[in-house]
């Protein structure tokens, strides 16, 4: 699959699929998942470099049995690619030493499901090639629609209703807010851990600007 998602959307979208795995929610018949953010990738990518990028995160494995387990195990494996207009490098390209390339082409574990994210604009790299048109579903994420917004601050203040009508009143007056922050799920929840905080909650209201936003919510994670 291929999903064409709001940059601020990509790994949340991931990270969510990633995270429901680990604790057994779905995809029960996978035991390899891989998370790999796609800018972080240089150069020619060997099959022996995605397992050392969780090593040199201090995730201990072997990485010549992880290597022989995904040749072999390949439908038991899967890929999640965050950020195809991040990447270096172009999934167009037939060069098979550059295993990711491969992986997302289809040339390299066949048998592995993918999925890719991107930003729209470059959706075109898969569009525009006949093999990887075909081999992707496309799928679009919109995140939040208003009713999912309130619902989500009522859930998230579920013990705390005055709080959660206090804040959903300001997102259904304030534009700024509401276009900017309340629809994008990661930043939604950004936005009712800062509501959390009652001294925050003026400084909120006087933005004006989405950079003011974004500092104020900068500076309320450090």
């Amino acid at each position: 699959e291929l999903a064409i998602v709001p940059a601020r959307q990509c790994a949340t979208l991931l990270s969510k699929i990633a995270y429901e795995w680990a604790i057994g929610k779905y995809l029960n018949d996978i035991d390899l998942l891989w998370f790999i953010p796609l800018r972080e990738v240089q150069g020619e990518t060997l099959i022996a470099h995605i397992p050392q990028m969780y090593i040199d995160r201090g995730i201990e494995m072997d990485k010549q049995i992880i290597e022989r387990y995904m040749k072999v195990k390949q439908r038991r494996t899967m890929f999640l690619f965050d950020g195809l207009d991040e990447y270096a490098g172009d999934i167009r390209n037939t060069d098979v030493n550059d295993v990711v390339t491969g992986i997302m082409r289809g040339d390299e574990f066949k048998a592995s499901p993918v999925i890719v994210t991107t930003r729209p604009w470059r959706v075109e790299q898969i569009s525009s090639t006949p093999t990887l048109a075909l081999r992707y579903s496309q799928v679009v994420v919109n995140g939040f629609n208003k009713e999912d917004v309130v619902d989500y601050v009522k859930k998230f203040f579920i013990s705390d209703q005055r709080s959660a009508n206090s804040l959903n009143q300001l997102i259904q007056e304030d534009s700024l807010v509401a276009t900017n922050m309340a629809p994008y799920p990661i930043f939604c929840c950004m936005l009712c851990n800062m509501w959390k905080q009652e001294k925050r909650r003026e400084s909120i209201k006087a933005l004006e600007t989405f950079s003011q936003l974004f500092d104020e919510m900068v500076y309320a994670l450090s």
